[in-house]
């Protein structure tokens, strides 16, 4: 066999392969009883070299979704008003649960390191569940308003791709949904239990569509699933191999996109409750009237046993920025008059001169 170029009279080019033999073909093999399509097999094989990669995607067909509904069905048909109904429900509870999220936006302290594990791992898993996002990507590629009015020529083109930027936006308000649970997250479970909620709403339109086609929802929405739209095969357009490689880049450029912005934000969100970020600014003491008849006091160079009254130590603490312990937050005692730091040269009294500073109390994780 060897390898032929050959270039046709519009300039394409065409490779292929052919059995050589005295005559150009190899006549050894074909006898008076050799089938046609043993002869057919030592012929040419021609093929252009730019529908290669085509070959290697299946055609397209429109998904079974009540979406596909709100441009496939008359605006006032039952079928189209259950697609619409299916879509408001959708993002309804999808907008809800980002407001019921949002309002008290207390986001913890600090977590378990189980927590981070699984709070980093749902991204990956949140993004391979999403999938509104690439398929309304990736239907607006495939499936162009030539080929789709010829196909289905009863079908709106811009009602098409409405349909398609409602699923991209309902798949950003998922993530958007994600992104929230993980920040605020303080448990596994918790984790996994509200992402799965969040997919299950996603997934109401293909279990309407469903429930269409086995004729649950009645005879209209079953005919509608039965449409010969939903059979079309819409096969891989010829682009240039420039346009090609920029809509496959494009594709998987989203879907990193979305995966660095998810890593970025739970980074930041990682750091600051390491450094304790999110701790209390400040804190506000009151022990009460309780007594310590017999406290032992630590002065440094000696110990001694004091009355130690609680009450000494209520007041404000403050964060001090500068230092931690563990990980965590240490507090320092402010003036009990007026909230403010103490000196740290002590101040001068009128009377008895300079006085010796006071070294205030401290509240430190031990």
């Amino acid at each position: 066999m060897t390898e032929v170029d050959v270039v046709g009279a519009d300039g394409e080019k065409w490779t292929g392969s052919i059995a050589i033999g005295t005559t150009g073909i190899d006549e050894s093999h074909i006898s008076e009883e050799t089938p046609a399509a043993d002869v057919k097999e030592s012929t040419p094989i021609l093929h252009n070299m730019d529908e290669t990669d085509e070959r290697d995607e299946e055609a397209v067909t429109l998904p079974g979704s009540t979406h596909s509904f709100l441009f496939t069905e008359n605006v006032k048909s039952l079928p189209y008003m259950f697609g619409v109904t299916i879509a408001g429900m959708s993002l309804a509870c999808l907008f809800l649960a980002l407001i019921n999220n949002t309002q008290d936006w207390s986001v913890p302290a600090n977590v378990a390191i189980e927590v981070k594990i699984a709070q980093y791992l749902s991204i990956f898993i949140a993004l391979l569940m999403e999938e509104e996002i690439p398929t309304g990507l990736y239907l607006l590629r495939r499936v162009s308003q030539p080929h789709l009015k010829i196909l289905c020529p009863e079908v709106s083109y811009w009602r098409f791709v409405a349909s398609c930027l409602l699923r991209i936006s309902m798949g950003y308000t998922f993530l958007a949904n994600v992104i929230v649970i993980l920040i605020l997250s303080e448990g596994v479970i918790d984790i996994f239990y509200d992402v799965l909620a969040l997919q299950f709403i996603q997934q109401l339109d293909d279990i309407g569509f469903a429930l269409s086609k086995m004729g649950v929802l009645g005879k209209s929405l079953q005919r509608s699933t039965m449409a010969p739209c939903f059979n079309a095969e819409f096969h891989k357009k010829k682009e240039s191999m420039d346009l090609k490689w920029k809509y496959k880049i494009a594709l998987k450029g989203v879907y990193f996109f979305n995966l660095f912005v998810f890593i970025a934000i739970m980074s930041v969100v990682t750091i600051r409750q390491k450094i304790s970020y999110y701790q209390a600014e400040s804190i506000t003491v009151r022990f009460g009237d309780e007594v310590w008849d017999e406290a032992l006091v630590d002065r440094g160079t000696y110990s001694e046993e004091i009355i130690l009254l609680y009450s000494w130590f209520n007041g404000v603490y403050i964060k001090d920025k500068s230092r931690t312990n563990g990980g965590r937050p240490i507090y320092i005692e402010q003036k009990k008059s007026d909230s403010s730091p103490f000196d740290e040269t002590g101040t001068i009294h009128p009377d008895y001169g300079q006085l010796t500073p006071v070294k205030p109390a401290e509240i430190k994780y031990c």
